[in-house]
């Protein structure tokens, strides 16, 4: 009977962690024993598994208070994947290396959890083009080489006005099947168009990283459960986009991931989720806090989807019916006294003065702009970009610099030492930095003894570099 085949051990729990093949080795009498304990439609799954497959049965272990199972091969699909909740169909919105690591996040963990490449789409820009060269931004890349459906925003941002369904937008993705390889060698990828039975009927989630785009509203509300996009700033604060760099050039010493609701402006959405405060070192450059932060939202998406039930992230992500009032209330407030993150202007922005800056000013631009920007001066009514500088680190050196550089030293002061081949910079608050890689506009990059060099600076003399 039930209780004298399946004492103690045996729990719904246990049955739930047990293998899709597992399931059709269990006898179809013992299923309909197990209707009692299990719910309904755990049984309905049971036992249409048991009366397909009846012949593949094995019979009781008369040694044993479980079932004997077959030999089959073990599954990678858990029956918990099947039982506890359907796996959600998942759009991507991304373009560039710091969306990539959310994707390739996404990615794995559908792979991990049994989930095919179906559900998980992919929008992104077209591709752009760069000294005459057609330029695949990296989420495009990674969706064409891992098999992901994928498909391009219009171009000028015109999204189409007929759009009564995100299926039929959609179904015009393509997908890469094979790779030709062409007479140079190099492997070339070919796509189709995606079949209409591919397509999900409806999809679950958004999820919107450095997209550039902003999403229409008629595609938001789409999604069953909702939409979010995630802002690497501590929101309000850098509203913009440039959050990081903007984070860096102000000298904060942290930050936060936010994800937000999505909305008719840009990172306006409600605050559903933020990280703990990501300490910035004083010395930490933007490519080491880019890759940093990509990471960690990457994992915070994957924890953020799955440690939420159905309703929980429903009831999270989806606005109230009034837009009024969710500016009013519940949206992040537009403040004067939030810092804004525009994007950068490299003449008005990466421009320095050293009468006018001090040395952390200065340095925190340097770490911030010189992944993508160089900063630049005037010197004698020509334009000087600063490839590498640094500050003064070493006692000694310090030393003897702030000998050199008197009292009465001006900033905008230069003073050559030969021993070392530095050429240092007095700055608006009294402190030097190392210029260490030059360049004049329309010349060659040089190094400090060439700059020192075309100013005929020798050893220990000073002179003014520019004029206020």
């Amino acid at each position: 009977d039930f209780k004298t085949s399946f004492s103690g051990p045996f729990s719904p729990q246990l049955f739930s962690t047990m293998s899709f093949h597992n399931l059709k080795s269990f006898h179809a009498p013992t299923g309909h024993l197990l209707s009692k304990t299990l719910n309904k439609s755990r049984c309905r799954f049971f036992h249409s598994h048991c009366r397909k497959s009846i012949h593949k049965c094995s019979p009781l272990n008369a040694h044993s208070q479980r079932p004997s199972f077959a030999p089959l091969r073990q599954h990678p699909f858990q029956t918990s994947f099947y039982f506890s909740k359907r796996p959600y169909h998942i759009l991507f919105f991304g373009t560039d290396h710091f969306a990539l690591e959310t994707l390739k996040a996404l990615h794995k963990h559908c792979i991990q959890s049994g989930n095919k490449n179906d559900s998980l789409h992919v929008i992104t820009p077209p591709d752009s083009s760069h000294m005459r060269k057609q330029v695949v931004h990296p989420v495009k890349r990674y969706a064409i080489e891992n098999g992901l459906f994928f498909v391009d925003v219009p171009h000028e941002r015109r999204w189409p006005k007929d759009l009564k369904d995100l299926r039929t937008f959609i179904a015009q993705s393509r997908k890469v099947d094979v790779f030709n390889e062409e007479a140079s060698g190099e492997k070339a990828p070919t796509t189709r168009q995606i079949r209409p039975e591919e397509v999900p009927s409806h999809f679950d989630v958004g999820v919107v990283v450095s997209f550039r785009y902003l999403v229409p509203q008629f595609i938001v509300q789409q999604f069953k459960v909702g939409a979010f996009n995630i802002h690497p700033s501590d929101l309000p604060k850098y509203r913009g986009p440039a959050p990081l760099v903007w984070t860096l050039a102000n000298g904060e010493h942290s930050t936060r991931i936010s994800f937000i609701q999505l909305f008719s402006k840009f990172d306006h959405g409600t605050v559903v989720h933020q990280s703990p405060p990501i300490e910035i070192p004083s010395n930490e450059m933007y490519a080491s806090l880019y890759s940093r932060i990509a990471k960690t939202s990457a994992e915070m998406s994957v924890h953020f989807i799955n440690g939420h039930s159905k309703e929980e992230l429903k009831k999270l992500l989806q606005p109230c019916e009034s837009a009024e009032t969710l500016e009013a209330t519940d949206y992040i407030p537009a403040s004067e006294k939030h810092p804004f993150a525009p994007k950068i202007n490299q003449e008005k922005h990466c421009f320095v003065s050293f009468h006018d800056n001090t040395s952390t000013e200065i340095l925190n631009k340097f770490r911030a702009f010189s992944q993508h920007w160089n900063l630049h001066t005037t010197v004698h009514g020509k334009t000087l970009y600063i490839h590498k500088m640094c500050p003064i680190t070493d006692t000694e050196e310090l030393e003897e610099i702030e000998q050199k550089f008197s009292s009465v030293a001006a900033p905008g002061e230069v003073i050559f030492n030969k021993k070392r081949k530095n050429v240092y910079v007095q700055c608006a608050d009294g402190q030097a930095l190392t210029l260490q890689e030059v360049q004049y506009a329309g010349r060659r990059q040089t190094n400090s003894e060439g700059f020192a060099a075309g100013l005929s600076l020798r050893h220990n003399q000073r002179k003014l570099l520019t004029e206020k």
